[in-house]
């Protein structure tokens, strides 16, 4: 199932992309209410879609830390 705000009927070829998986085709299988149910071409794996998304981490460093990581001929007084 998919949110879709376009104009489309059942039956008409469509391509997505889905994360973890790529661009996949197939065939609109229902439309109701905004949304629409596909039937793929070939089969994905469903696991694969549903991999969370990985936010990296945001690492903090303090200026005193930045300070020890300085080689020392860099350090200035």
């Amino acid at each position: 199932m998919a949110d879709c705000d376009r104009d489309c009927a059942t039956g008409d070829p469509i391509a997505v992309d889905l994360r973890g998986i790529g661009v996949v085709r197939g065939r609109i299988a229902w439309r109701a209410n905004g949304r629409i149910g596909i039937a793929f071409d070939e089969a994905i794996d469903p696991q694969l879609a549903r991999k969370p998304v990985i936010q990296p981490k945001v690492q903090h460093v303090a200026v005193a830390d930045i300070e020890r990581m300085r080689r020392p001929a860099l350090r200035t007084r």
